[in-house]
């Protein structure tokens, strides 16, 4: 497996599993990639007594084309997430969550070199803009991500990456920069030895692969309230780990199995008193199932899903 194609999977945090020589094999573009993630509640240490959130994730990403000339490629898609949060002993209703983009991305490759980045347009904002986008909408609810990396081929297993970030994985828009290694001691295994985002990846035969990977899983959506006649921000912090089995059920599709923790939990929103709630919230443990076609990578939450 050569490291130069590995850099292109979107952030590394799986490898797919190699196709089958008597079928084919069955490509990068386009694919589609879904999973939904349950989060049970837990407390809001300081939002009151009995104060509780719970979380539900809904994600659709889709890339849909890629061009190809000599070593540069060029790729285009969407990514969509639905996040809904239940409260108890919260004054207001629960709140509903949209981000969508658009990614467009570039790689160019060399003998030694791989240079690939994205830029991803879109929206963060609540259900009740999002449905109304043209007449509710205001320059806060659009968004603008993105990511460059570089990777240097040290020799046959390890490579250097670097690069940068844009985005709002901490809880709100800021850059950061992507450092570390990638050592692919075998075919099947790859470990991405990397902040922020580091993981694993295990290739255990045409049919199972296993990955394991640590990444801030932070947002900020722009609300309008229609109780408070107001807007304000909604911030998220949060650091998850999660684990995955994938089960290739046919050619081009597979299932994916998720088992998660998440800690370092903040939420920053304001009730529909006009109360605003800064607090931390108590580490928990996730389930997750997804499905992907097309040779797609998982989708992480509040990420764009890119190959």
């Amino acid at each position: 497996m050569q490291l130069a194609s590995l850099l292109i999977c979107c952030q590394l945090a799986t490898v797919p599993a190699a196709a089958d020589p008597e079928e084919g094999d069955p490509g990068r573009y386009p694919f589609f990639a879904a999973a939904y993630t349950v989060v049970p509640g837990a407390d809001l240490e300081s939002a009151g007594a009995g104060s509780e959130l719970k979380a539900k994730e809904t994600q659709f990403a889709a890339g849909l084309l890629q061009i190809e000339r000599d070593d540069l490629q060029v790729d285009f898609g969407l990514d969509y997430q639905y996040t809904h949060y239940a409260y108890e002993s919260i004054d207001g209703r629960d709140r509903d969550l949209h981000r969508l983009q658009f990614p467009a991305g570039l790689t160019r490759q060399s003998e030694n070199w791989v240079f690939t980045g994205f830029i991803a347009p879109g929206i963060g904002t609540s259900s009740n803009v999002l449905k109304d986008i043209f007449d509710r909408g205001s320059n806060d609810d659009f968004l603008v991500t993105g990511r460059v990396e570089a990777l240097f081929r040290r020799d046959g297993q390890l490579s250097w990456l670097g690069g940068v970030a844009y985005d709002r994985a901490f809880g709100e828009a800021k850059p950061y920069p992507v450092v570390g290694v990638l050592y692919a001691p075998t075919d099947q295994v790859v470990m991405r030895l990397a902040l922020p985002d580091p993981s694993l990846g295990f290739t255990i035969n045409d049919q199972h692969e296993v990955s394991l990977r640590l990444f801030p899983a932070g947002f900020e959506w722009h609300v309008v309230s229609d109780e408070l006649n107001d807007r304000f921000w909604y911030r998220v912090e949060a650091i998850r780990l999660q684990g995955t089995w994938g089960f290739r059920f046919a050619r081009s599709a597979w299932l994916d199995l998720s088992l998660g923790y998440e800690f370092d939990r903040r939420h920053e929103f304001v009730d529909d008193t006009g109360r605003s709630i800064h607090s931390d919230l108590g580490n928990q443990a996730l389930l997750a199932v997804g499905l992907r076609w097309g040779d797609g990578p998982i989708p992480y939450t509040n990420e764009v899903t890119r190959h």
